[in-house]
């Protein structure tokens, strides 16, 4: 892999990358490079916007700012664990980069750049500077104490960015005397300093022998820290004397004499004016401050839709002549287009972006399950059928849909659900008959048949599933088991494929409020051909069944023996009861 580095000569900030790239054995090109000119070039500028220096030049674009790059090189190989041996170690080489960045690298700049001449001298900015960098080094110093290196047990990239951030301040202007109190460092350091892979880049580090001065400057001590403060009520030492030599309290002599040029210049100070006299104001009261209107409740665009530009279709009455139509889709689709308002409503297709994902019939179903789940927020305003066609290892496994919204966009949608925006949308002519015929085709599937287990088609592909999204009902007292289409869910066990009915009644040891020990609803259904009591409470010709998700799970046996090996935790209808078979819910809708 071609790297190239572009980078002033001896810049410390490169030599971090350097040094990483010697330990991950990489070779990196460093071309000569000229400050000033070629950092504002406008090929330069398209690597780097700011014209900063160092970037990094890769075969997939540039990098720059020079952590990021030297986090780029270290992991470039794992084996040699420059970014540490664990996630966890990861974290802490991260935690010692930011560290030097914050605490230490810029302290220390602080005081180089004047010695070096990069900025103007001042005192007090260097005293300041050099007290950072002795909290930084201290800091350094206690973790140190007890370990070779910052983090584990091998040189990393955090030991490379904060050593190579110290190379110049030890070779300019720690002198032996600053260095004394930081033996611990000063062994890290020289242990770093001295790899091969370090002097490859930085070379030999000859320690200061003495502070190297700013020009004009002189040698400036870190403040002293702060003498506390003399207890309440009591004279420190170091007040200021009072006259009379600081002895304490002045001569009798001195105190007439203060006393007569006091005297003196009060008799021959000039007579002041007096100011006429002016009407007293009364003072006003401050008026109370006016308290802020409460902030307006926001109202729903399509709420505000409503209120603005009414329609003359209800989308509920729509939602109610649908699910009442008993199969009569013909009838139902012509009254829809007798009510259908095309100025306050529109009708959109969509088909799913990435059908070439759909790999498994359950997990495709689990998705339109999620869409429609998620979509609930404009329920009042949306209505449509979603469908998954396709066989599972057979043909392809592909998700379509039809639904009309109020407006002329899918915006709300798309605002209510992000899911939205995996699917292509495209608005349906509802004014020619091409366009009407083919929304009649997306919602009016034979319900008949697939109850009773027959294959249905759409758009000549098989329906492996459908979803309904329309006004939230109650459970039905009606619904059709679909156990052989749902195998797939891992959930069935050859249970007979027939008709079951929910009446709803709650498990009478089901728990408080009808729910068992997981927090389940628990409701009763009733098999076709079942003869079994409930295990449970012992009812007879029922089974328990509870909701999870967009289906129903019933069972009529009680958990296996602890011999046997329990069946996957999705296998288990109540609290250690084998589900026997599912419920397929057509709209979620219905289970609420």
């Amino acid at each position: 892999m071609a790297l190239t580095l572009y980078t002033y000569p001896a810049n410390y900030r490169a030599f971090k990358i350097l040094i990483a790239a010697e330990y991950n054995g990489l070779d990196i090109e460093v071309p000569k490079f000229e400050m000033m000119k070629d950092n504002q070039s406008p090929e330069f500028l398209a690597m780097s916007p700011l014209g900063k220096v160092p970037v990094l030049k890769t075969p997939q674009g540039a990098l720059f700012e020079s952590n990021a790059i030297a986090r780029y090189v270290a992991r470039m190989r794992r084996d040699t664990e420059l970014y540490g041996a664990t996630f966890f170690e990861s974290g802490q080489v991260d935690s010692w980069i930011d560290f030097c960045s914050h605490e230490l690298e810029l302290a220390a700049t602080m005081w180089l750049y004047p010695v070096i001449g990069y900025m103007p001298y001042n005192a007090a900015a260097t005293a300041k500077s050099k007290n950072d960098v002795t909290v930084a080094l201290t800091t350094l110093e206690n973790y140190l104490s007890d370990k070779t290196y910052l983090v584990g047990h091998k040189i990393t990239l955090a030991d490379i960015t904060v050593a190579s951030a110290l190379v110049y301040p030890m070779k300019l202007l720690f002198s032996p005397e600053f260095r004394a109190p930081f033996p611990n460092v000063m062994r890290w350091f020289n242990t770093c300093v001295n790899q091969p892979q370090f002097t490859a880049v930085i070379g030999e580090v000859v320690l200061a022998a003495a502070e190297t001065l700013p020009p004009n400057g002189t040698a400036v001590a870190a403040a002293a820290p702060a003498a506390a403060a003399a207890p309440a009520g009591k004279k420190g030492k170091g007040q200021a004397p009072t006259k009379g030599g600081g002895k304490g309290k002045p001569s009798p002599e001195e105190i007439a004499k203060m006393k007569a040029e006091a005297a003196e210049r009060k008799k021959n100070a000039p007579p002041k004016e007096k100011k006429p006299d002016q009407p007293k104001k009364k003072k006003e009261k401050a008026a109370a401050p006016a308290t802020a209107p409460a902030p307006k409740k926001e109202v729903h665009p399509l709420k505000a839709l409503d209120n603005d530009a009414p329609s003359t279709m209800v989308g509920d009455v729509w939602k109610k002549v649908y699910s009442n139509c008993k199969g009569d889709y013909e009838g139902c689709m012509k009254e829809f287009w007798e009510m259908y308002d095309p100025a306050g409503w529109s009708i959109h297709t969509c088909r799913f972006k990435f059908n070439e994902e759909n790999e498994q019939a359950f997990m495709t179903a689990n998705a339109t399950g999620g869409f429609v789940q998620r979509s609930g927020e404009i329920r009042k305003w949306l209505f449509g059928v979603m469908y998954v066609t396709g066989t599972e290892g057979t043909t392809p496994l592909e998700i379509s849909g039809c639904y009309m919204i109020r407006g002329q966009d899918m915006e709300p949608l798309q605002v209510a659900n992000d899911d939205t925006a995996v699917y292509h949308w495209n608005k349906v002519d509802t004014t020619t008959p091409e366009g009407k015929a083919h929304v009649a085709h997306m919602w009016c599937y034979d319900i008949e048949k697939w109850n009773s287990g027959e294959p249905i088609f759409l758009e000549g592909k098989a329906v492996n599933d459908v979803k309904q999204f329309k006004k939230r009902t109650p459970l039905r007292t009606d619904m059709a088991w679909r156990g052989p289409a749902r195998r797939d869910v891992g959930l069935g066990h050859g249970a007979a494929c027939g008709r079951i009915w929910v009446d709803g009644a709650f498990c009478s040891q089901g728990g408080q409020a009808g729910r068992g020990a997981r927090g389940r609803r628990v409701v009763h259904a009733r098999l076709g051909s079942a003869s079994a009591n409930c295990f449970v409470c012992q009812a007879p010709g029922v089974v328990p069944a509870h909701f999870l998700g967009s289906s129903l799970l019933f069972s009529q046996q009680p958990a296996r023996p602890r011999s046997t090996p329990a069946p996957r935790a999705r296998r288990r209808a109540l609290d250690g009861a084998v589900a026997v078979g599912v419920l397929h819910i057509l709209s979620y809708a219905d289970l609420l």
